[in-house]
């Protein structure tokens, strides 16, 4: 059987870290630890799975982020790649909610099979999928390069501190096992 080659790209940098969340975690520094847990745990669980984690590279331009992350993922060859964020949010928010590239039918695919998931284990509510352009917020990241690609963000900063509760976090984690647990029609897709 072939592997299933999963990136995991963290948002933003170690320096431009992102929203920060109520809890007093940046994105960067939330999504870093979160990603870390989540490549173990898959690991451990399908073994026809390889799962390398990204980083931005700290240099101002976003565009050229994205390029040297594009040229990392094309090299990795990549049959999906997801980066993490949360949403930022000044006033009560919640929700979640999954991006993709608006011309990629297998990105919407993957992004409603991921978001169900969500669905079944987040305790917030379905912000739905949202199809993006090369020039719309996240566009670079969903529509660069080899697809599908996805954007998450499965929370707002409002609402970090009932993530980082064990029961939370818990079920954040498995709602990605959940969506790789559908393998079969994930397999067929690619």
């Amino acid at each position: 059987m072939k592997t299933f080659k999963l990136a995991l790209c963290v948002g933003h940098n170690e320096k431009a870290k992102g929203a920060l969340g109520n809890a007093g975690m940046y994105e960067w520094d939330f999504n870093t630890q979160f990603v870390g847990d989540l490549k173990d745990l898959l690991e451990s669980i399908y073994p026809v799975l390889e799962v390398e984690i990204f980083f931005r590279e700290p240099i101002k331009s976003y565009t050229r982020q994205m390029l040297i992350l594009n040229e990392q993922l094309e090299a990795f060859g990549s049959d999906l790649s997801i980066e993490f964020h949360f949403n930022a949010s000044s006033s009560p928010a919640s929700g979640h909610e999954v991006l993709y590239c608006k011309k990629s039918p297998k990105g919407r695919k993957y992004a409603k099979l991921l978001n169900s998931s969500f669905n079944k284990f987040l305790p917030n509510k379905d912000r739905g999928i949202k199809g993006v352009t090369k020039g719309d917020r996240g566009g670079k990241f969903v529509c660069l390069g080899r697809e599908p690609r996805l954007i998450t963000e499965p929370f707002f900063a409002i609402e970090q501190n009932k993530f980082l509760e064990d029961e939370n976090y818990t079920a954040l984690l498995n709602s990605y096992v959940d969506f790789l647990t559908n393998f079969d029609e994930v397999m067929r897709m690619f």
